[in-house]
């Protein structure tokens, strides 16, 4: 298993493009959508936030605490991810400190 590193968008703000791709890539909700979410996050609007788990500069996973959700999924996990040892608990522990 790798070494991931897990940052907030606040400490990286330059990843919002991606991290909306890569949000919108896995769940198919407009892109735009989730940019707009990220700048209310960035710019203070709202306390929610956006986390993203790096493997390297890929983003491998990513979490956001919204309002309201866009879909009603129940896998909130790439299974790629779950076959290489990563646990969604990891990824939540990192929200909840």
């Amino acid at each position: 298993m790798s070494d991931y590193k897990y940052i907030t968008l606040a400490e990286m703000p330059s990843m919002k493009d991606k991290a909306a791709e890569w949000f919108h890539s896995k769940w198919g909700v407009p892109k735009e959508a989730y940019l707009e979410c990220m700048e209310a996050f960035l710019s203070g609007e709202t306390e929610y936030g956006w986390y993203l788990c790096l493997d390297g500069n890929k983003i491998i996973a990513g979490l956001g605490v919204i309002e309201n959700d866009f879909h009603n999924r129940p896998d909130l996990m790439d299974s790629d991810l779950k076959n290489d040892g990563f646990e969604s608990r990891q990824h939540l522990d990192v929200v909840k400190e």
